[in-house]
């Protein structure tokens, strides 16, 4: 396959990765409380370290995949330890899964 083809395609040296998120919020947050707490983990976890989140929730569980914010580019291992110690030191996260690095694409 030719590199145009590879890069068009996001195959091969092109590849992107991301990784699926999945955190459940304390049943005893207010909606008001579980918004906050859904824009500072945007915010500090997400934007600060030059991610997007796509997804959402219902309720107090939410799920969705993380990518890397810009035109070309991975999530790497450090970005997803970035996004587990920010869950893990929040008491109101009850349980989170963060997914291994996978094709974004494919």
């Amino acid at each position: 396959m030719r590199k145009r083809l590879r890069k068009k395609l996001h195959r091969s040296e092109f590849k992107e990765f991301g990784s699926a998120l999945r955190f459940q919020f304390s049943p005893d947050l207010s909606t008001d409380d579980r918004n906050r707490l859904l824009d500072d983990f945007i915010r500090e976890a997400i934007e600060a370290n030059g991610l997007q989140f796509g997804g959402g929730g219902a309720g107090h569980v939410w799920e969705g995949f993380v990518t890397l914010d810009a035109p070309r580019g991975s999530v790497t291992e450090d970005h997803r330890k970035k996004i587990i110690g920010w869950l893990a030191a929040n008491s109101k996260i009850l349980e989170y899964e963060v997914g291994p690095l996978v094709d974004a694409w494919h």
